[in-house]
């Protein structure tokens, strides 16, 4: 799983933000092109009202092939820092645009757009839905081409249709008209061109199951925009963070559950743009710590049972309720031989019908076993663990998100 950070600044400011994220421990950057692309091309309409310009007007002198050009600091900043790229954006409208004589550039943006994201090593590009001839689906295909010959996959984010200042579901955004949108394009296509972002906050908004969501759209998903919202606006904050009443804005047990069940193992976008904007400059790279560590937090979550499942053996360590809870959920499909516990007046027991042992047994276990530790103390008991000179790989286990299956027997 790729754990990406969005670069969210102007341009001039976007080589400073990488050098900031990759301090912190990032190692993965969205590309997104239209911080490198003149405001014009993005419609700003309320902007351009206060500055009293005309909204009709574009200046069409930009021309999208200098786009590389315009990014050549930012890509070098980037290559110095290690900063990969794995996906990228393309520039879009405004989803409430009248405006039809940007969509020949955007069409043009969007062509230069993906042969620089192959280019610099991108599997993915999230390119925005606009109408050509009527319909969404001529847009994707004009591009069919163009991303075959640079392999790189087209995702289309869910979206929200705006009727009248209400935010409501569409055509892109109902899980079962998106994959069967995705799936006719790639059918025309010839070829598995077209993917799907899965964006939380739109699915929040128009008040959708996060877990029925990802698991009717299942392996289409190969990027998640990780952002926190009150369901009503459309913004983009840090998770756990839009609370009322101790209870977060979005579902993350839905979430975390959804994506666990689909095997999830793609682009993990986190968008906080918002979050940034409101805290002081002063005090942002100590909010970039405290977001990377809430990042690593959620991706070891999701990838829960994919770890559990890629050692053919393993034994735990801890025989409390967490262990308990792991036997329910994943005790059937994934037995451990053994399980050991500090608590020496409790080996030689069996809990959950597994066997109780003294830790030191673990030295005799094969090196191709893994240790999961069942306890809150991960650290310190791999601390015990490596002072024993046992070198088994450690992973850490968590039953703060189970299956819905077994949340009626805990």
């Amino acid at each position: 799983m790729n754990i990406v950070a969005i670069p969210d600044a102007p341009v001039e400011k976007a080589s400073k933000l990488i050098s900031q994220q990759a301090k912190v421990g990032f190692s993965n950057s969205m590309m997104d092109l239209s911080l490198f692309c003149p405001e014009y091309v993005i419609e700003k309409r309320e902007e351009l009202k206060e500055k009293e310009v005309d909204d009709r007007r574009v200046d069409v002198a930009f021309d999208p092939e200098l786009l590389c050009d315009i990014m050549k600091i930012y890509l070098d900043q980037c290559r110095k820092l290690n900063m990969a790229h794995t996906i990228a954006k393309a520039p879009a409208l405004m989803a409430d645009t009248e405006r039809e004589d940007l969509y020949q550039l955007i069409d043009q943006l969007s062509v230069e757009s993906i042969k620089i994201s192959a280019g610099h090593g991108c599997r993915y590009i999230i390119v925005e839905p606009l109408y050509k001839n009527g319909s969404f689906m001529d847009f994707y295909l004009s591009f069919a081409d163009i991303a075959r010959e640079n392999k790189i996959m087209i995702l289309v984010r869910n979206q929200y249709r705006n009727n009248n200042g209400n935010f409501v579901r569409g055509e892109l955004s109902e899980a079962y008209m998106l994959g069967n949108f995705v799936d006719e394009l790639n059918k025309r296509a010839g070829n598995t061109l077209f993917g799907i972002c899965m964006d939380i906050g739109v699915c929040n908004i128009v008040g959708q199951n996060l877990h029925e969501f990802a698991n009717m759209l299942g392996d289409r998903i190969k990027a998640v925009i990780i952002r926190e919202n009150n369901g009503i606006s459309d913004s983009s904050m840090i998770p756990f963070s839009c609370v009322d009443r101790g209870v977060s804005g979005i579902d993350w047990n839905s979430l975390i559950r959804g994506l666990r069940v689909i095997d999830f193992d793609g682009e993990l976008i986190f968008d906080f743009r918002h979050s940034q904007y409101a805290v002081t400059h002063l005090l942002r790279q100590d909010l970039l710590i405290y977001v990377k560590k809430m990042i690593d937090f959620l991706a070891w979550q999701i990838s829960m049972e994919r770890t559990i499942k890629k050692y053919d053996k393993r034994v735990m360590f801890g025989a409390g309720n967490m262990f308990s809870n792991y036997m329910k959920c994943y005790g059937k499909e994934y037995p451990p031989m053994f399980t050991c516990d500090n608590n020496q007046n409790i080996w030689g027991t069996v809990v959950d019908g597994i066997e109780v042992r003294n830790p030191a047994e673990l030295r005799n276990i094969p090196k191709d076993c893994a240790i999961f530790i069942c306890n809150i103390y991960y650290k310190e008991i791999e601390e015990q663990l490596r002072k024993m000179g046992i070198q088994n790989q450690v992973e850490y286990y968590n039953d703060e998100y189970l299956p819905f299956s077994e949340l009626t027997d805990l």
